[in-house]
């Protein structure tokens, strides 16, 4: 999920039956990812990973090649819009 903020749209895929191999959840901001750690632990999901992501830096985003990218209410600051 790009910019996932809580979550809620990926951790419910995650939950999903059958429930994907991996679901990652995103953002930018390092205190927003932190939450995310923290809903994944609460809801017990091994199946997903919260990651810091720049859109604009490759090298951010995850290595294998994803099936489905899902996106929800992505941008709320007119400054990160290039």
């Amino acid at each position: 999920e790009l910019g996932a903020g809580c979550g809620v749209p990926g951790l419910t895929v995650a939950f999903s039956d059958p429930p994907p191999k991996q679901v990652y959840v995103t953002d930018l901001n390092p205190r927003t990812v932190e939450n995310l750690v923290h809903n994944i632990s609460l809801n017990g999901l091994d199946n997903t990973t919260a990651i810091k992501m720049d859109w604009c830096d490759k090298s951010t985003w995850p290595e294998e090649k994803l099936d489905f990218v899902l996106g929800s209410d992505l941008i709320y600051q007119k400054s990160l819009v290039p």
